[in-house]
Formats: structure tokens, C-alpha cells, sequence
């Protein structure tokens, strides 16, 4: 059960846009909750989204980078990303052991879609997701604020992080 829920976040943080925005080069790695991606190292392909070699992330990289990872899970190519496309690429079940469960994919799906304020017809522009999903990733990396995410930065993401505690936890530690 433990493999499957681990499976799942993971699966979700690819759909929703951690990954998305990021290359998972550490599918093992949690964030600071210790459930699901965080974007500490191991989780951004550093090299990879630096286009320029500037030693920098500035948005429009980030952006090429979330889009090209975002825009394969819209299937029919109408620039928005629906309940249907989000279950197909969703983990489903765990083989015999869930036959009877509840599809945890919908259930996933359904909050994705809320998470990124889905339209009336269920489904999410693919242009917001994107650009949602890189205000994550700057909100939780750019310290110093200057529009662009150094290597630095990445590094002292996460557990064990400047004073020895998650900065997004403030002094209380992570969470567990």
C-alpha cells in the first residue's frame, strides 16, 4: 500500500507540474513533508533547463521546460488538460490488490483539477497550469528574489537546509 500511495504522489506531482516544471532525475526523493516530489537536488535537471549555460533559471527556461513536459499529457491537442487525459496518465491500480478499490487516479484527477482551478467543463488551460506551476517553483527557490534560481538555491532546499530546518517550515522543523 505504502509502494502504491508513493507511486501515486509521485505520478501526480509529474501530472500536476512539480515535475512538469522540473526533470526528475530522483524518482525516490520526497519533499520535506516526506511524502511527495520536492525540488531540492535531484529534482531539477539543472543543466538540462539552463539553455543559456548561464549558471541561471530564469523563468523563460523554466517555462520552455514545464510546457514541453505539460503540454504531452493534453492528448487531443486542445491546449487544455481534462479529467479523461489526467486518468489515462495517472497510475490506476495496484493489480489484483485493488480490483475492488476506488480508482485512486479519478480521485487524484479531480484534484488536480480543482488544485488548478479547472473551468466549468473540468479541465485546465495548459498555459495556466504551466505558468502556475513555475510560480512554485520560484515561490519555493528564489531567496534572495531576484527573478532567476541559482544552483545554490537548489541545493539548500529541503531538509537540512540553512540553520539545519526546511525554511518553509520556519524554526518548527519538517513535519513527522
Amino acid at each position: 500500500m505504502k509502494k502504491t500511495l508513493l507511486r501515486l504522489a509521485a505520478s501526480a506531482a509529474l501530472v500536476s507540474g512539480v515535475g512538469a516544471a522540473v526533470a526528475f532525475a530522483d524518482p525516490g526523493s520526497r519533499g520535506p513533508d516526506g511524502f511527495g516530489p520536492g525540488f531540492g537536488p535531484g529534482r531539477i535537471d539543472f543543466e538540462a533547463i539552463d539553455a543559456n549555460a548561464d549558471g541561471k533559471l530564469d523563468r523563460a527556461e523554466l517555462t520552455g521546460r514545464a510546457m514541453e513536459r505539460i503540454a504531452v499529457f493534453d492528448v487531443n491537442k486542445d491546449g487544455r488538460i481534462d479529467r479523461a487525459e489526467l486518468i489515462a496518465a495517472l497510475p490506476a491500480r495496484d493489480g489484483l490488490n485493488d480490483i475492488f478499490a476506488p480508482n485512486p487516479a479519478e480521485r487524484m484527477a479531480d484534484r488536480i483539477l480543482a488544485m488548478h482551478g479547472a473551468t466549468a467543463e473540468g479541465a485546465v488551460p495548459v498555459d495556466r497550469m504551466v505558468e502556475q506551476r513555475v510560480n512554485m517553483v520560484f515561490a519555493a527557490l528564489d531567496e534572495d528574489g531576484d527573478g532567476v534560481i541559482v544552483l545554490d538555491e537548489i541545493r539548500r532546499d529541503g531538509p537540512g537546509g540553512p540553520g539545519g530546518h526546511d525554511r518553509r517550515h520556519g524554526d518548527r522543523g519538517p513535519r513527522g
